[in-house]
């Protein structure tokens, strides 16, 4: 199984060409141990890239950059954490 840091890796990969942010902020990521830690504790099928660029989108009333997404979870952590553990995930 990939570790989380490899999935957000993964993901940047896969966007590139698509979505200059979402290749951004998935890089990001996956370099930031402490969204790493957050997301660690969350069950796998709610670690997922697409998953929480949303939820952070929605809870922000914006799309994410990793300085709004760090300023969530330093800010909102239960909050960015419950949206994660209510919203549906592929598996």
């Amino acid at each position: 199984m990939a570790s989380t840091a490899e999935r957000y890796r993964s993901f940047a990969r896969d966007t590139e060409g698509r979505s200059d942010q979402y290749v951004e902020l998935a890089s990001a990521v996956a370099g930031d141990d402490e969204i790493l830690a957050f997301l660690a504790a969350l069950p796998s099928p709610k670690r997922q890239p697409g998953l929480l660029f949303t939820v952070a989108a929605d809870l922000l009333g914006r799309p994410a950059d990793i300085g709004s997404l760090r300023g969530l979870l330093d800010e909102r952590r239960r909050e960015l954490a419950r949206a994660l553990l209510r919203s549906p995930a592929d598996g």
